[in-house]
């Protein structure tokens, strides 16, 4: 019932869980479908607020075209432009949800109709013809108005793109979340089946047994019913045939209902029986009449308390009466009115049982002070007996026990399958097979323990299996000692097959830590009277490595710290509170608890008398086996100081090889030998990897050499070796050769001869480099240079078209401007004078723009070359040029002494005047521009870490600081401010063009330097120029 109860829950749960999940499923995706809805809307607004400006816009358009041209077709889309950007308004109000773009969006109808009134206005004083003055406010009006409508729509797109942001991370989680819950769905649903499937499964399983178990009771029954048959047949027989004395006694009573005596009603022979063997008539008679001494050996009270209590009495009873010296082992049983005796003599059975008792005794002492397991089965496993040790073994006691089956006992570890193991062990033992594996128990403080356990049949007379002994032995002491030796064995080989002491050193310290538990290992290595921190290390996490980085560079002194009192004492050391220690005892003892380490042990590694190296480890917790690890630590000393050294002459050797692997692999080359003699050829790592080989698969040979040659370079190649040979001399060649992949690379290979004794040549030795990436960058460079001479023609050809093309319509545009002025003034009138003044000043600016333009296209060209440029000449002209400005505006510039450098005077010059003008021009007025320009030398290095300018480090450069107490900018535009033509101010503000700082950073490039700005807003700048010293 309680299975059948615990299914249903299970069930429910599963069901529960299948449900709650659909639902999340259901949720998540009507989530994700609301959420695409959502973005929909949102998009369908920012487009209508697009539309919203667009129709505007060409509201406007359709105004100045008409203001232009006085054509009324452009009315036609000014009308339609205003219906439209009005409705997309109204349909933008009716869409958004959020209260504040309704009140935006009631502000921009507003601003859009009284933008059209502007235009109307316009409109109708165009059709006049009558205004002037009052063109320029309305002009303002709609352009500031037109401002206001963009500025408007920006912060209702982005209150949009905000929603848009919302609802698209919300679309995304809903994306991840609603696959997974499906997912979930269906393993929940598979589960619930295979659940139900193996519930059925187990009632069927249950169905069958019970039928089985009835059929068999049935048949049982059936048995037992005729054994009692034949029992009442053979009754009369088997009491007579008893060996003992049978008697049904009724009780006599006096007048109290007292029993004085018994009446022997019937008897088998035993009980008529005497001792002279002769056989009394007793059926019938009394009992004390035949039998005078049951009174005195207690044998009437015994069959009186029967009788009276109702309860079985047995009892051994010594009778010396009646020429009868015997024990009797007396059972009695009430039967009416009487009781039924029996009575066996068991005088030699005493005598046995006394020898028994004092074997019996002699058995304990020896069965339950053996360190063995033992104990007594039946051969159907049952437990008869069990000894001290193995009860101890797991806490219990023979009650414990009792009565049950081996495989029932809680010795056997949870883990293991003692219901197949066990019952098909005592089975095949009580077959009379002696049965013995490796196993495991649980003992006391429920450790899993290794046992050696076997069972033993034990046969009667005839060969029947009567007993089976179980034996066992704790093999834990023994597998210990297995598992030391085995570990240090594989210390000792890792060891032997190290390539380096460091990595045995790491391999051993990394196994010795996780064996033991410990969380960071740290090795000092011995230095005359100092020791070192080695950068060999283990740390079970990444934190205990930038421990480590950061104690690198410590040393210590003889008996300085921890690990020097080792040196001192070559003795091991061991801290099990870092916390109760001072400073002088462990030098870093806080930033080692810092990290939650708490235990320290230090172990000197000495050889031969020297110490090899100490090395040191920290635990969270309290090191519970120092002992073994102190033994697996100096089990390896002898190892590691042979291998000390060993290796290092290995390394050195090995150091090379790596040196030489490295450089041929930096330089993707490789070297080879030519045994001339045995026309052996080897080829290094550097060689396989260039022809895309591995050494296993492949054999150089000089046949093989000659396939790889691409066939255009074959014959070349072949006669440049024979001449080698035939000559004695090397050779230097260049040439292709084609992989298996069909791809082609450029090769140069240098050989060199080699001579014997008598001064033949005996091999060729060289080396074999892939130069395919060198190609490819000289035809890359002849590309670059092509493409580079045609965009120079470009330039020079748009130079001559910005210097006379472009500016002979503006010389003209300007004079024919000025004679209108001259000779028209009055009949231009004022307003003609001011639409001439207009000309002529765009017409300025214009011309402006194309000489600045033509001052960057000569500066792009850097055509000029470098030569020795002093700083401080330079930025001395400079102020020259400027000293008509410096003194209106009464600037201070303060210049350190500056370097001289590799460079083009001209474009160093003109970098400094446009930032020593701008810092002038950019000072508020009322003002004293203050310019400091300081410089410094720095090597390449620090420019790279100061800077992140992938530099050569080798090289020096100088850094120049050009400091003022300007207007300042906006740290935001720092980089924007050397775009071309980039300007953030009007030009009504400040004068120019915003082209200065674009060729100031043209300059720097081309010099290989780099310039950066600095500031705040109305904090003044900071101009920041490094270029190197020798270009």
């Amino acid at each position: 019932m309680a299975s059948i109860k615990s299914s249903k829950i299970i069930f429910g749960i599963i069901s529960g869980i299948l449900l709650l999940i659909s639902y999340l499923s259901y949720r998540s995706l009507n989530n994700l479908m609301d959420d695409a809805k959502w973005i929909n809307h949102t998009n369908v607004i920012l487009r209508e607020l697009e539309k919203v400006i667009s129709y505007v816009k060409d509201g406007v358009n359709a105004h100045r075209g008409y203001q232009l041209t006085s054509d009324s077709i452009y009315l036609e889309p000014y009308h339609n432009s205003k219906w439209m950007a009005l409705s997309k308004i109204n349909m933008v109000d009716s869409l958004t949800l959020v209260k504040v773009q309704h009140e935006r969006a009631d502000s921009l109808r507003n601003l859009v109709n009284r933008q059209y009134d502007i235009i109307e206005e316009f409109i109708l004083r165009n059709k006049s013809k009558a205004f002037n003055e009052y063109e320029d406010s309305l002009l303002y009006i709609g352009h500031d108005n037109m401002r206001q409508i963009r500025r408007l729509v920006d912060r209702m797109s982005e209150t949009e793109w905000e929603q848009l942001r919302l609802r698209t991370s919300q679309q995304d989680y809903a994306s991840k979340v609603t696959p997974l819950l499906i997912f979930l769905s269906f393993v929940s649903a598979i589960i619930a089946v295979a659940y139900l499937f193996s519930q059925l499964y187990r009632s069927l399983r249950t169905k069958v047994a019970t039928e089985q178990e009835l059929e068999k009771n049935l048949m049982q029954l059936s048995e037992e019913v005729n054994e009692k048959i034949v029992a009442q047949e053979s009754l009369q027989k088997v009491l007579h045939s008893s060996a003992g004395a049978i008697m049904f006694l009724r009780a006599i009573r006096d007048e109290a209902d007292e029993i004085v005596d018994f009446e022997i009603v019937l008897t088998n022979r035993k009980g008529k029986l005497q001792a002279d063997g002769t056989y009394l008539p007793t059926i019938g008679g009394r009992l004390l009449d035949f039998w005078q001494g049951a009174r005195s050996a207690g044998l009437f009270d015994l069959y009186k308390q029967a009788v009276e209590t109702g309860e079985t009495q047995k009892k051994e009873i010594f009778y010396p009466y009646d020429g009868t010296n015997s024990w009797f082992d007396v059972s009695v049983v009430k039967l009416e009115d009487g009781c039924v005796a029996t009575s066996t003599d068991i005088t030699e059975r005493k005598k046995d049982a006394d020898i028994i008792k004092e074997s019996q005794r002699k058995f304990e002492a020896i069965f339950n002070q053996t360190f063995q397991f033992i104990g007594l089965l039946e051969p159907s496993g049952r437990l008869l007996d069990a000894n001290q040790t193995a009860l101890e073994f797991a806490g219990i006691s023979k009650a414990d026990v009792a009565g049950k089956y081996l495989w029932e006992i809680p010795w056997w570890q949870p883990d293991g399958d003692p219901d197949i193991d066990l019952p098909d062990a005592v089975e095949k033992a009580a077959t009379g097979a002696f049965v013995r594996y490796e196993t495991q128990m649980k003992g006391t403080d429920e450790e899993i323990l290794p046992i050696d356990f076997s069972l033993k049949p034990i046969k009667d007379d005839i060969g029947q299996v009567s007993l089976v002994i179980f034996e066992g032995r704790d093999l834990s002491e023994i597998k210990r000692a297995e598992e030391e030796r085995l570990f240090i064995a594989r210390l000792n080989l890792v060891i032997a097959n190290a390539q380096s002491f460091d990595e045995a050193l790491y391999q051993i310290f990394q196994r010795i830590s996780e064996r033991f538990q410990l969380d960071y290992n740290e090795v000092w290595l011995p230095e005359g009277d100092r020791l070192k921190m080695s950068e060999i290390h283990y740390s079970s996490n990444d934190a205990f490595h930038d421990l480590h980085q950061e104690s690198l560079s410590l040393q210590l002194k003889k008996g300085e710290g921890f690990a020097g009192k080792i040196l001192e004492t070559f003795n091991g050391n061991y801290i099990e509170d870092l916390g109760q220690v001072g400073e002088q005892d462990f030098i870093r003892k806080e930033r080692i608890l810092e990290f939650g380490l708490t235990t320290a042990f230090g172990i000197p590694i000495i050889f031969n008398g020297d110490l090899v190296l100490i090395s040191v480890f920290f635990s969270k917790h309290k090191v519970e086996k120092i002992a073994e690890l102190v033994t697996a630590v100096q089990q390896i000393s002898s190892s590691l100081g042979a291998l000390l050294i060993k290796k290092k002459t290995q390394d050195e050797i090995e150091k090379n090889h790596i040196i030489l692997a490295a450089a041929e692999n930096m330089a993707k080359m490789g070297s080879w030998e030519w045994d001339l003699v045995t026309n052996k050829i080897i080829w290094s790592e550097g060689v396989y990897k260039i022809y895309k080989l591995h050494p296993a698969e492949f054999s150089p040979s000089q046949q093989a050499f000659m396939e790889f040659i691409f066939h255009e370079d074959y014959f070349d190649v072949e006669k440049t070796i024979q001449r080698a040979i035939n000559d004695y001399r090397g050779f230097d060649m260049t040439f292709r050769i084609q992989l298996k992949d069909g791809t082609v690379r450029y090769v140069r290979s240098i050989g060199t001869p080699k001579f014997s004794d008598r001064g033949n040549l005996e091999r060729l030795i060289g080396t074999l480099q892939d130069i395919t990436l060198q190609k490819q960058a000289e035809y890359e460079l002849l590309e670059k240079n092509e493409e580079l001479k045609r965009s120079n023609e470009n330039l020079e050809q748009f130079a001559y078209v910005a210097s006379h093309d472009l500016q002979e319509p503006l010389r003209k545009i300007r004079a024919f401007g000025d004679r209108l002025v001259t000779k028209f003034e009055t009949i231009l009138g004022e307003q003609g004078q001011d639409y001439i003044a207009r000309m002529q000043n765009a017409a300025e600016r214009m011309q402006s723009l194309i000489d600045d333009l033509l001052k960057y296209s000569r500066v792009a060209r850097n055509i000029e070359p470098f030569s020795k440029v002093d700083l401080n000449a330079v930025i001395e002209g400079v102020l020259i040029d400027l000293e008509t400005r410096i003194k209106e505006r009464k600037a201070k510039v303060v210049v350190d002494d500056l370097p001289s450098i590799i460079g083009d005077s001209m474009q160093l010059r003109q970098l400094f005047q446009n930032l020593i003008s701008n810092a002038i021009k950019f000072t508020p007025k009322g003002e004293k521009p203050a310019i400091t320009i300081r410089g410094e030398q720095l090597k390449g290095t620090v420019v790279k870490n100061k800077f992140d300018f992938n530099v050569n480090p080798g090289k020096h450069f100088v850094e120049i600081n050009i400091n003022d107490n300007g207007i300042g900018f906006d740290a935001k535009y720092a980089e924007r401010i050397f775009n071309i033509f980039e300007r953030l101010h009007g030009r009504n503000e400040f004068k120019g063009t915003g082209i200065g700082l674009a060729i100031s950073q043209k300059v720097v490039q081309n010099h290989n330097g780099l310039i950066k700005a600095q500031s705040e807003k109305g904090k003044g700048a900071t101009f920041t120029i490094v270029l190197p010293i020798n270009n």
